[in-house]
């Protein structure tokens, strides 16, 4: 169970019936939560203060507690009135809003700021994101947008979007509308050894090594190589769902 689940489940034994709504940038991964939980009913509302007066109204109408879920900044900003009239009226009203502290904090658990970079991190940060993208396409079909894809796995947003343009140049993912990506190469297709030549052993273009040593290191990569021929879909189906997102150079 996640902190998610056991947040609606407390809500839900102190009168919450339902949570409305507007999903947004550092909510989504919340949004996502609460839509795959199914513990309370999600209502999308188009504006914030509506949010928060519907909330408000379903306190009142069922005797219960209120829920408004918004995104950082403006649009929690958005909500003051309404809760200035539930705390002025005494209505039991709670706020959840995403923040960019809160969805930085996987990055920063997984000690990324660290000064000491280890070797193949960013192999094992596309595998994560390939692992989101793929279980995404197989279980909806739908594209995951940029914030909600980094934050589950636990990828910083600017390392994110290096390794999405280099996953794009050999097209495997494609950008589609509103920052979201999607698969665009059956995962059958690729090998974890393709990714690890990618963001590994890579050799550039053919003129930067001498023919001789590229002849040398392709033989000693075909050798590394040798246990990294199963498939992505092979891959990711083998493993649980999270514990991909533990993958790391550690």
């Amino acid at each position: 169970m996640n902190l998610t689940q056991r947040l609606l489940q407390a809500l839900q034994a102190r009168g919450a019936t339902e949570v409305f709504g507007i999903p947004g940038d550092f909510a989504l991964p919340l949004f996502r939560q609460i839509e795959a939980a199914a513990l309370l009913p999600l209502h999308t509302l188009s504006h914030e203060p509506g949010v928060g007066f519907a909330a408000d109204a379903a306190s009142r109408a069922r005797g219960g507690l209120g829920v408004a879920a918004v995104t950082y900044g403006a649009g929690a900003f958005n909500l003051v009135n309404a809760v200035a009239g539930a705390y002025a009226e005494r209505v039991p009203l709670v706020v959840l809003s995403g923040a960019v502290l809160a969805a930085s904090l996987p990055y920063w658990r997984g000690n990324a700021w660290s000064p000491e970079r280890k070797a193949g991190r960013q192999f094992y940060d596309a595998l994560r994101i390939l692992g989101v993208l793929y279980r995404e396409q197989r279980d909806t079909g739908r594209a995951v947008p940029f914030q909600t894809l980094q934050a589950e796995a636990q990828v910083a947003p600017e390392d994110a979007e290096e390794i999405l343009d280099r996953l794009a140049a050999v097209n495997w993912v494609d950008r589609v509308t509103g920052n979201a990506w999607v698969l665009s190469r059956n995962p059958d297709a690729i090998r974890v050894a393709d990714v690890y030549r990618e963001f590994v052993f890579a050799f550039g273009e053919p003129s930067s090594l001498p023919a001789p040593l590229r002849a040398k290191l392709q033989a000693m990569l075909g050798g590394v190589t040798v246990g990294l021929e199963e498939s992505l879909s092979s891959l990711f189906e083998a493993t649980p769902e999270g514990d991909s997102r533990q993958t790391g150079a550690n």
